[in-house]
């Protein structure tokens, strides 16, 4: 019986994808980087690298490019409040279906600000009882230590989630909307769900 869901949220609960390529691909255009689809496949994807990698290539210094990662972000967030609602179609009738059914959780590698404004107009929000952000692990591969610090005042099961080595925070994998309902294998005990896509986190 399963008792809990952790949701992914780029590309399953809101459609942001295209918007973070579109504002990553213009950061970099700022240091003489052209970046395609392709290459932002490869490297975030395929290799678990960040893009800004390539920036650092051309000599750029470490603070100048935390410096272009703070401007892409602001530029994502820009580009978050202009736009309408992003919910991906049907998902919140899958919600509603499953609310009271299972407790529900977000997994995120979103900033916090980031998923804020991704759900501005969505109105998903009030089916979770935990949000896991970006801001709540210092590393990936600390992101389980997060889930149960931040699960257990709400009472998500969060002990088998933590036991599974295949969690980590998601990624983004360009603007394609794909199925809200493709689940990653588990290998913990089955009352607990991850219902997001394959990867690695956004860079």
């Amino acid at each position: 019986m399963v008792e809990a869901i952790l949701w992914d949220n780029d590309g399953v609960l809101v459609d942001t994808e295209g918007l973070f390529f579109e504002a990553t691909r213009d950061a970099l255009a700022r240091a003489q980087v052209i970046l395609t689809r392709e290459v932002f496949l490869d490297f975030v994807m395929g290799n678990g690298r960040s893009v800004f990698e390539l920036v650092e290539a051309r000599g750029w210094t470490p603070d100048n490019v935390v410096a272009l990662r703070s401007e892409r972000d602001a530029a994502y967030a820009a580009l978050l409040r202009s736009g309408p609602s992003l919910a991906i179609d049907g998902i919140a009738e899958t919600l509603q279906a499953l609310h009271g059914r299972a407790r529900m959780a977000v997994v995120t590698s979103s900033l916090r600000e980031h998923f804020e404004l991704a759900h501005r107009h969505t109105g998903m929000k009030r089916f979770f009882e935990v949000v896991v952000a970006r801001e709540d692990y210092e590393t990936i591969q600390a992101a389980s230590r997060a889930l149960s610090h931040r699960a257990t005042p709400a009472r998500i099961a969060s002990r088998p989630m933590c036991r599974n080595r295949r969690f980590r925070a998601r990624p983004h994998r360009g603007h394609a909307r794909r199925s809200a309902m493709h689940r990653r294998p588990e290998r913990a005990d089955a009352r607990m769900r991850f219902l997001g896509r394959g990867g690695r986190p956004r860079r």
